[in-house]
């Protein structure tokens, strides 16, 4: 198929997006109006247009990621800035070899988390990684994998298993896996 006849990326309504995130439509509106969510993509805000916002998959589980973050203590407005990490940036190799993981996707083996740490010099945006753990990793190296900071001593940590999340958008959305 030529890239002109490329059929367009599926995108999803305000609804669905909240239902998918487990939270509801006004929360993610409010999240949106106040600025707690960076919508990057310029199609899904279109205000005063009587139009419904149109969502891009990487927004959509950027979303319901930064719903599974705040669920757990963190604030909506970090947790956003923490979230673009998994959803908008992949995880390339060598030239010439495939990619690792792309944005909003898992490693192909063993598991995908999403590591927020939090430590003493945290400004807006909290360091944020998406680690990949395999089975037979031994538990030191998973420990510096968690805990290891950019910036020094590392207070606490905020750790999401991304394959549900992922489990989670798609069976809300009833899409396969």
């Amino acid at each position: 198929m030529s890239p002109s006849l490329k059929p367009p990326a599926p995108t999803f309504s305000t609804a669905q997006v909240a239902h998918a995130a487990g939270i509801a439509p006004d929360t993610l509106v409010t999240w949106i109006k106040r600025g707690n969510i960076e919508l990057t993509d310029p199609e899904m805000w279109k205000p005063g247009r009587g139009r419904e916002r149109e969502f891009s998959i990487h927004r959509l589980l950027h979303i319901a990621l930064v719903a599974r973050l705040a669920r757990s203590g963190m604030d909506v407005k970090p947790a956003s800035a923490a979230a673009l990490v998994w959803s908008d940036v992949g995880e390339p190799t060598a030239p010439g070899k495939p990619t690792k993981r792309l944005p909003g996707g898992l490693f192909p083996t063993g598991w995908t988390l999403f590591v927020v740490r939090h430590g003493p010099r945290e400004a807006d945006a909290p360091e944020a990684d998406v680690i990949n753990v395999e089975p037979r990793e031994d538990a030191v190296s998973v420990y510096a994998k968690l805990f290891h900071s950019n910036d020094g001593e590392v207070k606490s940590v905020h750790i999401v298993d991304l394959a549900e999340v992922d489990k989670q958008v798609r069976q809300r959305l009833g899409i396969g896996t």
